[in-house]
């Protein structure tokens, strides 16, 4: 893709009253391969980025992508695009961004394959602080997601549809510390079969230092652009970001799933998890693995509908079988053999977590409870010892 810009008016520098500069940005029309491809997706103007300078230093910046209609009988590839319209403004003085932008629509075809996209709106609205961290919230909405991609075997056909789609985060600085949440939800949700009326995941983290923190993500930005000497062997470049991630854990995070819902025809899941780090890992060595036992504290709770549990863990017990004929490079048998080997696999274990006490029934539902404190792990009550050993603790 190639650019140009037009400078369309000068400010007079020593004027109170000076215009604002504008600068036009749009595709570059003497580009010859580029003109082949404005003209086949529908006209030269379809690019057209305005941005407008104030002379207190605060910019208004307006994005205008036209409408594009492209076939390519050569990949047997198209593309129908409503279009993308955004308007952000800009003060360099408090670093404050705010705007929105959206689409109408996308419909892409790579051969047999098809992606439908409906409205899409993102807005944001915050300011870049220390250490260049983003604080302030941003929002993602998706009117509708459609994915199709058909196979000749109809088990590994991919078919996706969702219908809406929406994320949300907030990220605040507090006393040289970075506190974010976020969340996602979305209705409507057909994938391999499953049928999700509802899901929502809400997230949460707080205690996150921002120095350590950026230090962290500025090493693995330079290693994966390549512009920092890496290291030299994988076993260096393990110490170099674990050195980093233990000084971001010095801070204690906390870490939350404070809501998951799985809403389905065949039952619902909810759950929630705390996490917490009471005491900071030691930096002159490795943490060995008893310290994080003794070092986390943290809570789980889960309750799953029987007939879903059973739905996704005979999934998973099938899908798990299947790998297990092709490492051995062995014919699966029928998809009726399969399906009973994993629904009795899935019967088996789904008795033993329940005689172990792992899961307890409620009515027509499965719970459990998970907690760690001071380096005991009790589950549903009892210590995992008692658990493993089946006999219920003095």
């Amino acid at each position: 893709m190639v650019l140009a810009s037009d400078i369309e008016h000068l400010p007079a520098l020593f004027s109170a009253a000076a215009p604002d500069l504008v600068v036009t940005t749009r595709l570059d029309d003497r580009d010859p391969r580029q003109v082949e491809w404005l003209k086949r997706a529908g006209g030269h103007e379809m690019l057209r980025l305005t941005t407008r300078v104030r002379v207190d230093g605060s910019s208004t910046v307006t994005l205008e992508v036209e409408p594009v209609a492209y076939q390519s009988p050569e990949t047997d590839s198209s593309l129908d695009w409503g279009g993308l319209q955004g308007t952000f403004e800009i003060s360099e003085q408090n670093c404050r961004i705010r705007g929105r932008i959206g689409s109408p629509h996308l419909t892409a075809h790579y051969g047999p394959a098809q992606l439908v996209m409906g409205e899409l709106r993102f807005d944001l609205d915050g300011r870049f602080g220390s250490h260049d961290f983003f604080t302030g919230t941003q929002s993602v909405v998706i009117d509708g997601v459609r994915v199709s991609a058909p196979a000749d075997d109809a088990a590994a056909r991919q078919d996706l549809s969702i219908g809406r789609l929406a994320m949300q985060g907030e990220a605040h600085e507090d006393d040289a510390s970075l506190s974010v949440s976020g969340d996602m939800k979305l209705t409507d949700l057909d994938a391999g079969g499953l049928r999700v009326s509802r899901f929502t995941l809400r997230l949460a983290a707080d205690n996150l230092a921002l120095a350590p923190l950026a230090e962290l993500r500025d090493t693995v930005q330079a290693l994966d652009t390549g512009s920092a000497q890496p290291p030299r062997d994988d076993q260096a470049l393990q110490s170099l970001i674990q050195t980093k991630l233990m000084a971001v854990l010095a801070g204690r995070p906390r870490l939350r799933i404070t809501e998951l819902l799985l809403d389905t025809g065949s039952g619902t899941l909810q759950g929630n998890l705390a996490v917490r780090l009471v005491e900071p890992p030691p930096t002159d060595a490795e943490a060995p693995p008893l310290f994080w036992l003794t070092a986390l504290e943290g809570e789980a709770h889960v309750a799953i509908a029987q007939p879903l549990l059973t739905l996704l863990a005979t999934s998973g017990a099938r899908a798990t079988l299947v790998s297990g004929y092709e490492a051995a490079q062995q014919a699966r048998p029928a998809d009726a053999e399969l399906d009973a080997a994993a629904a009795d696999l899935v019967r088996i274990q789904l008795a033993s977590l329940e005689t172990q006490g792992v899961l307890l029934r409620r009515g027509d539902e499965f719970q459990t409870d998970i907690r760690l404190a001071q380096g005991e792990l009790l589950i549903n009550g009892e210590p995992l010892q008692s658990l493993q050993s089946g006999k219920p603790s003095e």
